[in-house]
């Protein structure tokens, strides 16, 4: 079984299942999942991705202006419902949510960034009911 007085063989950390070193034409290097050697994956100047994040990741990501969009129209709706009437903030709040999914149901190819979480069915069906939900509370409830 597990005898402690036998040492156990040494783990090479560069050797990966996916690794083509030494095979004819192959780079040399392991070879990472995404297909590059660990040698092409260095960090960018300025240090980006130096903290966990590699570095791919760094220089793919984009501004998300649906989700600005929506963190605009939850902002307009607080400070409407905190100063002019808490249904009027209640339809704002829904229409960032009808907006939302709307946008999230016509707009072409993975969608709006920062407001596609799931598949795009999931994603608008949830705008739109959360935004039926908040017009059906808007209409009973009591006025202030």
């Amino acid at each position: 079984m597990n005898d402690p007085a036998r040492p156990r063989p040494a783990i090479d950390p560069t050797a990966v299942p996916w690794s083509r070193a030494g095979a004819a034409g192959a780079p040399a290097g392991p070879r990472t999942p995404s297909g590059g050697t660990a040698q092409d994956q260095t960090a960018p100047a300025g240090g980006a991705g130096a903290a966990g994040t590699h570095p791919a990741a760094a220089q793919s990501r984009r501004p998300a202006p649906a989700l600005w969009w929506v963190v605009a129209g939850v902002v307009l709706a607080t400070v409407v419902a905190l100063t002019v009437d808490t249904k009027l903030g209640i339809a704002v709040l829904a229409t960032t949510c009808l907006a939302a999914g709307v946008a999230r149901a016509v707009v072409a190819g993975p969608g709006p960034e920062g407001i596609t979480n799931r598949s795009r069915s999931v994603d608008v069906t949830l705008f739109l009911g959360a935004a039926a939900v908040l017009v059906f509370l808007a209409a009973i409830a009591p006025a202030a």
